[in-house]
Parts: C-alpha cells; structure tokens; sequence
C-alpha cells in the first residue's frame, strides 16, 4: 500500500540531492539544508502519513456512474417528495453525489468506522491490524478524502454530525478543525448505556461522542422538545372551564436573594393583601397584576400561585 507522504518526502530529498551535487558554494548548500530541515520537522497540528485507496486508484480511469434499480424504488403514496437510497462503496457516492448535489444538503450525519483496536475498519478490503503501525494514519486517510467532500455537498446553512469514541477522538477533532476551520458548533456526550460494565484494574469506559460542524456561520438550529411524561401530565389537574384547560399551579416565591422591586405587599383586585413572601415575589408588582388581570393566579388559602396550562406546555 503506497505511503503518499513518504514517497513526495523521498522524491524532493532525492531532487534536494542532485541539487547538492550539482552546486558547492556555501550559499546554495546552506539553502538546501534549510530545505531539507522543512521537509523532514515536525510542525504543529495533525501531520500523519498520507495513504491512498485503492477506490482513489480506480476513479483515475474508470468513472462512478448511477444506476437505477426498478424493483428497489422507494415509494411515498403519501408525498411526491423524492427519497432514493445509494448502495456502493461510500466515496464513489459521494463523488457522484458531488457532481448532482454540491452545495445542496443541508443536514448530513455519518457513523464512522472508529478503528477501535483493529476489529472495525476495514482498508482496502482489508481489516486494518490492531500492530499496524499507520493504523491512525489509514484511517485520516479515509476521513479526510470523505469529509472534504462532504463539506462542498453541504449548503451555506449546512451542518454536519459526526459521531466517534476515544480511540480516534483527538484525531477526529484536529481533522474537523483543518477542513471546517473555525464552525465548531459542539461535542455532544452520548452515554451508550445506562448501566456500567465493570472491568478488573479498568475504568469502565460508558460514552461516545457526537461532533457537530457546520459550513459557515449561516446555520440555523431550532430548539429541540421531548413530549411531556406521563407523570408531568398527572400534575395538570384542575380545570377552570373557562376554555383554556387544565392546568397545574407553580410557587410565585422567589427561590432566593429578594431584591427591592420583588419585596412588596400585594393588594389583589378585591383589595385584599398578601404578605411578602419570605424571600420575596418571582416578579415584579407589574407582572403579577397583569397575571392575576389574566386570570393566571390562583388563589389558595394564605398563598398565591401562579397557574400553567397544559396546552401551554405540549413539550418539556
């Protein structure tokens, strides 16, 4: 399997050399060295062994093309939206995908091989072996010819998610970081499972990872709901009838630190007055009148509290 760095590396050095023995004043032979030393120092950031597929290999004279399968079609009675499913090596699909969809998608997810130990990532029809020396180096490879593609298949507002665990964690991050530049969004912590597997003389390991990257700084993200539980639906349970539903009711005490504007006696509209709770009222003067002109309080023995209506709250 050609190593792409080393052989660029050993054909300047080789050119660096005829060079050297072509030229002798001191001017020339100290600039080689210069050269040299560049060519073969370490720099910052992620530097691996560039390797090439044998994928790459084929596309340089053979052409991906579609190919539609009848009896596989996808089909929505329901929606005239178009859905189509690609099967094939993944980096002839996003080649072709290139060229119809460049610019055009706006959410992309991947799971990627996470070369965990040599059992999962398969290199030119081949597992990579856990003592493969360029097993890291494989595997950048493989990201980076996928991920600069997926970048140009995204839309300015596109983002794109990218799950992993520790074994290529850093690396990953570093390679996102190079091809998506400064439109880190977040690293979500996914906890796989919810009870732990113990190990002897071992920290149980119990999470993965999920990047989020977007194209350029355009993106939008929506706020993200769960329906209410069961047990949260429970707690809604008294009607007014007056149309709005049923609702729970919430403490209008403010949790701590009372402040001059939430320190008052209230005279409700009957012009009778509630005393200053403790620490004090959740709002000010203003806004508990507007909610009690609302019908939004309830009133309850020596305490008011403030009323929230089921249909007011469809998610949590």
């Amino acid at each position: 399997m050609a190593n792409l760095s080393q052989l660029k590396r050993e054909k300047m050095l080789n050119f660096l050399n005829k060079i050297r023995a072509e030229h002798q004043d001191d001017e020339t032979l100290m600039a080689i060295n210069e050269i040299e030393n560049a060519l073969t120092e370490k720099k910052y950031g992620l530097v691996w062994e560039e390797h090439i597929e044998r994928v790459d290999e084929e596309m340089i004279h053979n052409i991906p093309v579609f190919t539609e399968i009848e009896n596989r079609k996808i089909k929505n009675l329901e929606s005239n939206d178009y859905n189509f499913l690609i099967e094939g090596d993944n980096l002839h699909s996003l080649k072709l995908l290139e060229k119809t969809h460049k610019g055009k998608i706006d959410i992309i997810y991947i799971d990627p091989p996470y070369n965990t130990n040599g059992k999962d990532f398969i290199y030119n029809d081949s597992y990579v072996d856990k003592e493969d020396n360029f097993k890291h180096s494989k595997w950048l490879s493989f990201m980076k010819n996928r991920l600069i593609i997926a970048r140009e298949l995204l839309s300015e507002k596109g983002l794109i998610f990218i799950s992993i665990d520790d074994y290529e964690d850093a690396q990953l991050k570093l390679l996102c970081d190079e091809i998506f530049g400064y439109n880190f969004i977040n690293k979500f912590i996914w906890k796989r499972n919810s009870s732990s597997k113990t190990e002897k003389g071992k920290f149980t390991v119990n999470t993965e990872y999920l990047y989020l990257y977007s194209k350029t700084k355009n993106y939008i993200l929506n706020n993200t709901y769960k329906p209410l539980a069961e047990s949260s639906a429970k707690m809604f349970n008294k009607d007014d009838g007056d149309g709005r539903g049923k609702y729970s009711t919430v403490s209008l005490q403010k949790p701590k630190d009372p402040g001059p504007e939430t320190t008052y006696d209230y005279i409700d509209n009957t012009g009778k007055v509630w005393k200053c709770p403790p620490k004090g009222w959740r709002m000010t003067y203003a806004k508990l009148k507007n909610l009690e002109n609302d019908n939004r309080l309830y009133f309850e023995g020596k305490r008011i509290r403030e009323k929230k209506y089921w249909n007011e709250r469809e998610n949590e």
